[in-house]
């Protein structure tokens, strides 16, 4: 897997077998300090890149194999994850031979994750150094503006310390210093910080036990009232960042009733999630494959609504026989783009009936 997004296009390939191992080995790495913060730095680029190739893998899978690709650069390594066999063209005299390769590469597959997992403690420690949280403020894009306060990035590292020690309160401080020290610096949204760094806030809220005071602040949030200054855009630029936001939002809300329990809830705001995500595509234009609109085209599927994107929620909130219509649901709000409030709308009244 590359880094570069413009790939027209992408091969890795899907055997569920396969697919398995990575999941365990992403489940094993979310013990790893470091790995929460790499995962939600990269989900919103590497959850684009796989709709854009309409891949079959799940986001945990993608993120393994990811940052499998991180470690070779940050280590200075040249590891390779091993390759599946060729399954075209086999012939019934080759079907034996290809399912003994098939299994030898399992097995070198399993020992390929046993090493990554020895490796990635090291290079999640170099990470956390290195990208994006230890920005200098008066670097590249900003060399041209003096600022001589404090550095928000810094602060915001150390909230993450304190969220690795779950001591909320100190988490909650120092994600407002770091608010109120990106306000007075030369820093830009949604370029320096962007909504990931800030629904950190709300979730510190709800993890510290101030739960109401937590989903006030996402609700302010989906309003557009954010902690800091933003760009006054109009036009194709707010659309971006406003369904971005969105998307990002719900995907939090959605977290947060997972940890209340509130498996019906979730359960609409991964439908938000999702037509959020699709209208994120929408005004980027970044897809070719379902048509919406004359010049906008998404990766939203039925199918795939109903194979990847819902099940498990459903599953949680013992819904699972409304999968169809609530993947109906979402493909009808779709429709309705570019005018995603009227679109929001339809997801709200239409799932209306799981509260009863």
């Amino acid at each position: 897997m590359t880094n570069s997004e413009d790939d027209e296009t992408y091969e890795y390939e899907n055997h569920p077998e396969a697919n398995e191992i990575l999941e365990d080995l992403e489940i094993k790495l979310r013990e790893l300090k470091g790995w929460n913060e790499f995962k939600e730095t990269w989900s919103g680029y590497v959850s684009k890149f796989i709709r854009k190739h309409n891949m079959k893998q799940s986001l945990d899978c993608v993120l393994a194999i990811w940052f499998g690709g991180r470690i070779n650069d940050l280590l200075d390594r040249n590891d390779e994850m091993p390759s599946a066999p060729d399954d075209e063209n086999i012939t019934a005299d080759k079907v034996n031979k290809y399912k003994q390769d098939f299994q030898i590469y399992l097995k070198d597959l399993k020992k390929y994750a046993d090493n990554y997992l020895e490796l990635a403690p090291k290079a999640l420690e170099k990470w956390l150094k290195e990208n994006d949280f230890n920005i200098n403020v008066q670097d590249g894009t900003h060399g041209d503006k003096e600022y001589e306060g404090e550095d928000p990035k810094k602060l915001m590292n150390i909230a993450f310390s304190y969220k690795e020690k779950k001591d909320w309160d100190s988490a909650i401080e120092y994600l407002k210093k770091s608010y109120e020290a990106y306000y007075e610096s030369p820093l830009e949204y949604p370029y320096d910080y962007n909504i990931q760094d800030f629904v950190r806030l709300p979730l510190y809220m709800h993890q510290a036990g101030y739960k109401e005071e937590a989903w006030e602040t996402f609700e302010k949030f989906l309003k557009g009232y954010l902690p800091i200054k933003t760009p006054n855009e109009t036009g194709i630029e707010y659309d971006i960042n406003k369904t971005w936001e969105c998307r990002d939002i719900y995907d939090k809300m959605r977290v947060s009733s997972d940890r209340d329990k509130n498996y019906i809830q979730s359960l609409i705001y991964r439908c938000l999630q999702e037509f959020y995500g699709a209208a994120h595509m929408y005004f980027e234009g970044e897809n070719d494959d379902l048509g919406v609109g004359e010049s906008h085209e998404i990766s939203f599927s039925r199918e795939r609504l109903m194979n990847n994107y819902l099940p498990t929620n459903l599953k949680k909130a013992k819904v699972s026989g409304n999968l169809e219509k609530l993947a109906d649901l979402i493909l009808k709000a779709i429709k309705e783009l570019p005018d995603y409030k009227k679109g929001e709308k339809i997801i709200i009244s239409g799932t209306e009936y799981l509260k009863k």
